[in-house]
């Protein structure tokens, strides 16, 4: 409808401005982006999605997994990860695991910067609640647009599979942090797959 297409010209137009301003679209090229590409990465030849269809199916799944992220009172708590070369080695074997695995260095978190963060989560987090929710309108507009498109990976032609190993480890792909990260670090990312799929 005609809503639809200004919010989606307004979006362009807004994106195409912050671009020149910032001189990348790096800013806008996030979680989204890095799963599209790890499905471009795996998916069989025959399967011929676009870029924008995956990032359609993406952002239905980010939208979910930053309510799950926000929902509790508490704030969470982010852990120090280790032995993530043997992961990236296991899935990017037959691709330069070895590229990877300084790409994912330039982004990993020490103990340190951990620590920082988790205090700072604690000290912000009602604020931080109240941030999100201020734009949860629009994620439920998002949300119910997808539902009415029928959006799923299995429209699409993925496997379930497939599908949640690039929500798991396409966060390896570039060397941005975003929700994938911080989800992942604080170990909500695997254990609700069931609810950010669809």
């Amino acid at each position: 409808n005609s809503n639809t297409l200004k919010n989606l010209f307004r979006a362009c137009i807004l994106m195409g401005l912050t671009t020149y301003i910032m001189g990348s679209s790096r800013f806008g090229s996030m979680s989204e982006h890095m799963i599209s590409h790890y499905l471009d990465m795996f998916k069989k030849r025959s399967n011929t999605t676009t870029h924008g269809e995956q990032i359609a199916l993406a952002v239905y799944s980010m939208i979910k997994l930053q309510s799950i992220f926000f929902k509790n009172n508490k704030n969470p708590f982010l852990y120090y990860k280790k032995n993530e070369e043997k992961i990236i080695e296991k899935f990017f074997g037959k691709k330069n695991p070895s590229y990877f695995i300084n790409v994912y260095k330039r982004k990993k978190l020490s103990e340190k910067q951990i620590i920082k963060i988790n205090k700072k989560l604690k000290l912000n987090w009602k604020e931080l609640k109240i941030q999100f929710y201020n734009i949860s309108l629009l994620n439920s507009l998002l949300l119910n647009i997808l539902k009415q498109n029928k959006i799923s990976y299995k429209k699409f032609g993925f496997s379930k599979k497939l599908y949640e190993e690039a929500i798991l480890n396409s966060k390896y792909l570039r060397d941005r942090f975003t929700i994938l990260d911080v989800a992942d670090l604080a170990k909500i990312l695997k254990k609700n797959l069931k609810e950010i799929i669809i």
